[in-house]
């Protein structure tokens, strides 16, 4: 029989703000880490042992991305870079063999294809085939320019570049209008994501909102002058988070910490006061489920003068009802 001495509760994540010594130990509130190496912490705040891995495939890679049905990679190779399909068996299926190896490639899945993008080419990937985006037939439209972002809102395409937004035709998402079909922002975006009610975007001076159906028309709403860390933006399936036949909610990260985006528009920095990531520059992000829970994981790099490192976040995420990590 032993006494307890220390009895930590519930254990809501990592606090890296507050002075270790402040940080209560526990009960009934539960507590805060310090620091946590190789834990997962679920939606119930139990301490997990984290799942360890399995290397599959051998090489530089780099703008992974996987919808749950099909994944594509960018290999560096020796002449360049090459932008595959990863087959279920690991198989590497070559889709574009000639590629700028440093251009991070963006993509999104809309009505049976994969759009992509990575700043010099844009075009979509269906049944194996790369095909660039087609020229218009109109004198006012322009095929959709190439960009860093991509994403879809209501049947049109979403393209931004450097502090420029390009927004296609209702449903004919290859073209845009030269008249309209642009927003200009005051800085160079980093985010742009897509739930049921509007846009989230972020650019170096902060996150907004859209709201509404029509992106050209809507009105930005500001959240915060924190701006979003490019790569750190993710959409976790509704059913994860709210339930049957709901849309997405967006996760990202800022120097504030990790905030997530609901439905309807309203934005929450879920790890205020315990926790904010080290000084970054860019970042990529992934959800995926972890024993039997979603999990917000995001890896960014940090300035070669604060120490020429790469930082990795994991994050539980919770039902809607929760605020903890």
């Amino acid at each position: 029989m032993y006494d307890v001495i220390l009895d930590a509760g519930k254990i809501r994540g990592i606090d890296n703000l507050t002075d270790p010594l402040a940080i209560p130990p526990g009960g009934e509130a539960g507590t805060y880490l310090v620091v946590g190496v190789n834990v997962d912490i679920d939606d119930e705040y139990r301490l997990l042992r984290r799942p360890g891995y399995v290397r599959k495939l051998v090489g530089n890679f780099h703008s992974a991305w996987s919808n749950g049905d099909m994944c594509y990679v960018i290999k560096i190779m020796s002449n360049g870079g090459v932008l595959y399909r990863v087959d279920d068996d690991y198989s590497l299926i070559p889709i574009v063999i000639s590629i700028d190896p440093d251009a991070r490639m963006q993509y999104v899945y809309q009505n049976g294809r994969t759009y992509c993008t990575n700043n010099q080419v844009i075009g979509y990937i269906e049944d194996d085939v790369f095909t660039v985006l087609p020229g218009p037939d109109d004198y006012y439209q322009r095929t959709m320019p190439a960009g860093h972002l991509i994403e879809f809102h209501c049947g049109r395409m979403i393209v931004a570049r450097d502090d420029m937004l390009y927004i296609s035709e209702a449903y004919m998402p290859h073209y845009y209008d030269v008249r309209w079909g642009w927003r200009k922002m005051k800085a160079k975006v980093t985010m742009v994501k897509s739930v049921e009610a509007g846009v989230f975007l972020g650019t170096t001076d902060g996150a907004f909102f859209a709201s509404g159906k029509d992106f050209l028309s809507s009105e930005l709403m500001k959240i915060t002058d924190s701006a979003p860390l490019l790569g750190s933006a993710v959409t976790i399936p509704g059913d994860e988070v709210m339930g049957k036949g709901i849309g997405g909610t967006i996760y990202w990260t800022s120097d504030e910490g990790v905030w997530r985006g609901a439905l309807d528009g309203a934005a929450q920095n879920i790890t205020w006061n315990h926790y904010a990531p080290d000084e970054a520059t860019i970042g990529s992000a992934v959800a995926h489920s972890v024993s039997g829970f979603f999990q917000y994981c995001l890896i960014h790099e940090i300035p070669l003068e604060v120490g020429d490192a790469k930082v990795k976040i994991n994050m539980t995420v919770p039902h809607i009802e929760s605020i903890g990590a």
